[in-house]
Order: C-alpha cells, then sequence, then structure tokens
C-alpha cells in the first residue's frame, strides 16, 4: 500500500492526517503501508512524525502525466492507490489509466486549477471517497452514471476520517451551560488575522467566558491587542481531543477541525478562513450542525451573532451536539481501508458493486496517495 502525500507546517497536514488514519487502519488489517511524497520538504515533514517515504521528485501543485508514469513505474498490477491531492489534473489520471493503475481518489471538490466545484468532477478512477459535508452520494452518482457506471462511491460525512484518537473519543462530549470555556482555532495558518478576529467576536459574545488560543505552527498572535486575563494561548498542542473536550463550546475554521468536532459532539461554530472552505460551510449548515458565517469578509460581530446564536440556550447546544454525533461516527478511516482491502483481494465489481471490475493496482498523487498491496514487497526510501 502506498500514500502518496505532499504536506508541510502550512498546507497539507490534513491530507496527511487523513492518509495516515487510513494507513493506521490498514496496519490493524494486516497491510504494508509506503508513503510516496514528492519532494525533500515533505519527506522532513513526514519524517517529524515518524513517518519514512520515498521521494518521487514531482511537483506538488501541479500534477502531469509524467507523475503518474513515475508510479506506474513503481507499483504493480496488484495495487490499489488512493490520490489525494488539490493538484490532480485529466492528464495525470489518464496517464495512470493508460499505464494500467487502478486509482481511487480522495476528493474535496476542489482543485489548484478549478478552485471550488459545485459540480464533481468524472475522473477516470476506480473508485471516489468525499466525505464533505455538503455531498451525498446523489451528487456523485449524478456525474459518474454515464461515464463510469462502475465507479464505487463513499460519498458523505459518514465516512469522515479522523485521526484514531478521535475516533477512540467518538460522541464523548459533555453540554455545559451557561458557557464558560471556549476555544477558537484556525488550523496552522492565521489568515488576516483570523484568530484576532475570533477572539474579538467570543469576547463580545461571552464577556465572562474562559478563551483558550491554539496557535498553528504556521501562525502568530497578535496578544498585545488584547488585555484579558481570561484569554490562554497554546502552541504547538499534540492532544487536541482532549482540549476540545475541556471546552463547552469551539469556533473553528471550516477545515479538518469541524470533522474532528463533530465526532465528539462538541458544539462549535463554523468559520471560513478561505474559499475552498465554503462549500463545507454550505453543507455544516443545511445539516444543522452548529452555527455558520457564509462569507470570507466577516467581522469580530459576525463571530458575535454566529455565538450568541449557538449559547442562546441548554437546548440549542443539545440540539447540535445530538446531531454532530449523529452524523459522524468516527470509524470513516475503518471504512475506507476494508473497502481498499475489499477491492485489492477480490476486485472492484465483486467486493462493492457486485459487477465483474477485477483486481487493482496503483498510482500517485500531490498531497496524498494511497496504494494497496495485499502481498507486501520491500521498498527502499531513496
Amino acid at each position: 500500500m502506498f500514500f502518496r502525500v505532499d504536506a508541510n507546517a502550512a498546507i497539507g497536514s490534513g491530507h496527511f492526517m487523513r492518509c495516515s488514519a487510513i494507513a493506521s487502519a490498514l496496519r490493524e488489517r494486516g497491510v504494508d503501508v509506503r508513503f510516496l511524497v514528492s519532494d525533500e520538504n515533505s519527506r522532513a515533514f513526514l519524517g517529524s512524525a515518524g513517518v519514512e517515504s520515498i521521494v518521487m521528485f514531482g511537483d506538488c501543485m501541479n500534477l502531469g502525466a509524467e507523475d503518474g508514469i513515475r508510479i506506474a513505474s513503481i507499483v504493480t498490477a496488484r495495487d490499489v492507490v488512493v490520490v489525494d491531492s488539490y493538484a490532480v489534473s485529466e492528464p495525470f489520471f489518464a496517464a495512470m489509466a493508460s499505464c494500467g493503475l487502478r486509482v481511487v481518489y480522495l476528493d474535496d471538490a476542489y482543485t489548484f486549477t478549478d478552485g471550488c466545484l459545485e459540480i464533481p468532477k468524472p475522473w477516470p478512477v476506480l473508485g471516489v471517497v468525499n466525505y464533505g459535508f455538503a455531498f451525498e452520494e446523489k451528487d456523485y452518482r449524478f456525474v459518474y452514471g454515464s461515464r463510469s457506471p462502475a465507479t464505487f462511491l463513499l460519498i458523505g460525512p459518514r465516512y469522515a476520517i479522523v485521526a484514531p484518537l478521535f475516533s477512540s473519543l467518538a460522541g464523548t462530549a459533555c453540554i455545559s451551560y451557561p458557557v464558560l470555556n471556549v476555544m477558537v482555532t484556525s488550523g496552522s495558518t492565521n489568515p488576516h488575522h483570523s484568530l484576532e478576529r475570533m477572539v474579538a467576536g467570543c469576547r463580545a459574545a461571552l464577556p465572562q467566558a474562559r478563551i483558550t488560543v491554539v496557535v498553528g505552527r504556521a501562525a502568530t498572535f497578535e496578544d498585545s491587542a488584547f488585555n484579558d486575563d481570561n484569554l490562554v494561548l497554546l502552541h504547538d498542542v499534540v492532544d487536541m481531543a482532549h482540549l476540545m473536550l475541556e471546552n463547552d463550546l469551539v469556533v473553528s475554521a471550516a477545515g479538518t477541525t469541524l470533522y474532528e468536532l463533530c465526532t465528539l459532539g462538541v458544539p462549535s461554530a463554523a468559520v471560513p478562513i478561505v474559499d475552498n472552505q465554503l462549500i463545507n460551510i454550505g453543507g455544516f449548515e443545511k445539516l444543522a450542525l452548529g452555527s455558520v458565517i457564509k462569507n470570507l469578509n466577516w467581522q469580530p460581530d459576525d463571530i458575535r451573532r454566529a455565538v450568541v446564536e449557538l449559547t442562546v440556550s441548554q437546548e440549542s447546544l443539545k440540539r447540535v451536539h445530538d446531531s454532530m454525533r449523529d452524523c459522524i461516527k468516527g470509524d470513516g478511516a475503518q471504512l475506507v481501508a476494508d473497502a481498499l482491502i475489499a477491492v485489492a483481494k477480490r476486485g472492484f465489481g465483486k467486493a462493492i458493486a457486485g459487477g465483474s471490475r477485477p483486481s487493482v493496482q496503483s498510482s500517485k498523487c500531490g498531497l496524498s496517495e494511497i496504494s494497496v498491496d495485499v502481498k507486501p514487497r520491500t521498498i527502499r526510501p531513496t
């Protein structure tokens, strides 16, 4: 099994997290796993997490035909490859298909070239996983039905992939009212002083609350703007799961963290800090999972209103808590791993859709990729 991942402190850490979660589930099931990356920066990032990788010397921001061919030179016809990248392109997937590779794509309905995609693109792949809040299987069946009717689809937040620690703590958050402890986070970065604006809005809504600010590895925070003894700054947090559980409410960027919060059941306000998070915002609101801000030009008063809406009563907090727990169970990595193994052992058609498609092979990506090999081989990192 090969995971193709490019990541650093600022971008791609979410891709690495979900590939790592699937890899962990696969190892538990006796599958050998390898990671492939584009450059030494990504190799160093993975190395800091104790993960060895093989450098493929490609462009992690723009994957083309040569990248697919490069992967084909490494894998065998027994492999399944899961691509997880915003850098994908039609030539990239076409090259892998022409080499006989069979690919499963972790799709966020976003690419560097096209930006946010309201309608998914029908790539030539064996299967697609998209656990976004905004998507249902019918959305993908509509676009894949005529072109690739045999493509297997794992669509919707039921398949949300979170780290093993979050899975082990699924649904354990408790409701506390009135809200006295609030956490704010914008992920690894802090674009346009998002954290500072979040804090200002939370303080206006909850003057007495203790506010914990999680400052990401590629972020800074201007605490001099606040004369607040009830403000706590945390850097390089290792155990986010238990920190979340210690808080009554979280104001969060609308990326990977939202799926983790839903897994735990911590009431949350979702805030977009980059354009590709707007899709998540729409789905989060539609599923009634918490309060939301719907535009990128939000101000502290928008945060204040979102927090007030969520904390108006204990019943409102419990309502979103219950919706979160019903939406995400924490076992998405296990479900995806089981699907990949079934494909590798028995072929796509028998394992997933009752069709006649045979076993699986492998390929490459720009931010993450997985290739399943049911008969592990020795590949030495370069």
